[in-house]
C-alpha cells in the first residue's frame, strides 16, 4: 500500500472566519493537526491541499508540504481527488483540517483496517455516542452500522425512538478521518452529487448512494472539531488541561 495523508483545508470557514489559521497556543490550527499526523509511525509525509496563497506560505514556512488546488471546490473530497490526480499512489487518508484533538493512534488504527481488508474502497472512522445531546445535535454528523462494521446510512437528526443505552449499540458518531483506494475515490468524484448529500451536506452518502457501503473503523476516543467560538474555547481549554494532550502540545511544538 502506498499511502498519501492529504488534509484540505481552505480560509472560506462560513462559521468561524478563516478558522484554519487561527493560533492555538502558539501554533496555527492546521500546524496543529499536521503535525499530530506525523507522530504516527505509519505516516511519512503529510500534504495540504488549499487554494489560498495564505495558508500556503504558513504551511511551508514550518516546513510542511502543499499542493496548490482550485478555488472553486464544493467540499474537501473533491479538493483532495484534484491534489491527489497526478501523485503516485494506491491509497489516499483524508484528515480534517479542524480536528486539532487528533490522535496518531486515530491514524494507526484506520492504516491498519486498510493493511487487513484489500477489498475495501471506502473507510470511515467512528467513535461511540455517549450523550443524548450529541445523539440529537444536528451540527454531528451520525451514522448506522451493521453487523458487518458496514456504515449503511449518514445523517444528522437522531432517527431513533429508542433510549441512548439502545441506539449507540448501532448508531455511531462520524469522525474526520475518511480513506480511499485511490482509484475509486477519482471515480467517486466523478459522479454527479446524489440526492441526500446535498440534501444534508454529507459527503459520505455519495459513496453509499452509488451503491458503496463505507467500512467503519472504531476509534478509541472521539475528536472534536472546531466549528464555533465555542468549540475553539473548549479546544484551547483541553489542550491546557489534560496531562496526555500537554505532553502531545510539547511534542509536536518542538519538532
Amino acid at each position: 500500500m502506498n499511502l498519501k495523508v492529504i488534509i484540505p483545508a481552505h480560509l472560506a470557514s462560513l462559521r468561524l472566519k478563516e478558522k484554519i489559521l487561527i493560533d492555538i497556543h502558539g501554533l496555527p490550527m492546521i500546524e496543529h493537526v499536521r503535525r499530530r499526523v506525523l507522530l504516527s509511525k505509519e505516516v511519512s509525509e503529510v500534504i495540504v491541499a488549499t487554494c489560498d496563497f495564505e495558508i500556503k506560505k504558513t504551511v511551508e514556512g514550518f516546513g510542511g508540504k502543499v499542493v496548490m488546488t482550485s478555488n472553486d471546490h464544493q467540499n474537501g473530497t473533491s479538493r483532495v481527488a484534484e491534489a491527489v490526480s497526478k501523485i503516485k499512489c494506491s491509497h489516499v487518508l483524508i484528515v480534517q483540517g479542524d480536528e486539532p484533538l487528533i490522535h496518531p493512534e486515530h491514524i494507526n488504527l484506520m492504516v491498519k483496517s486498510m493493511l487487513n481488508n484489500n477489498k475495501i474502497k471506502i473507510w470511515n472512522g467512528i467513535t461511540s455516542i455517549n450523550s443524548i445531546d450529541d445523539l440529537n445535535n444536528r451540527d454531528l454528523v451520525k451514522c448506522f452500522v451493521n453487523s458487518k462494521n458496514q456504515i449503511g446510512m449518514c445523517f444528522r437528526n437522531n432517527p431513533g425512538f429508542s433510549g441512548l443505552k439502545k441506539l449507540n449499540k448501532s448508531i455511531f458518531k462520524i469522525q474526520g478521518l475518511i480513506a480511499f483506494k485511490k482509484n475509486f475515490l477519482m471515480n467517486l468524484v466523478n459522479k454527479p452529487p446524489s440526492p441526500y448529500e446535498l440534501a444534508e451536506s454529507i459527503e459520505q452518502m455519495r459513496s453509499i448512494e452509488n451503491g458503496n457501503q463505507i467500512q467503519a473503523v472504531m476509534l478509541n476516543k472521539s475528536f472534536s472539531s472546531i466549528n464555533n467560538l465555542e468549540e475553539l474555547k473548549e479546544v484551547r481549554n483541553i489542550l491546557k488541561k489534560s496531562k496526555l494532550e500537554i505532553e502531545i502540545l510539547n511534542t509536536i511544538k518542538h519538532n
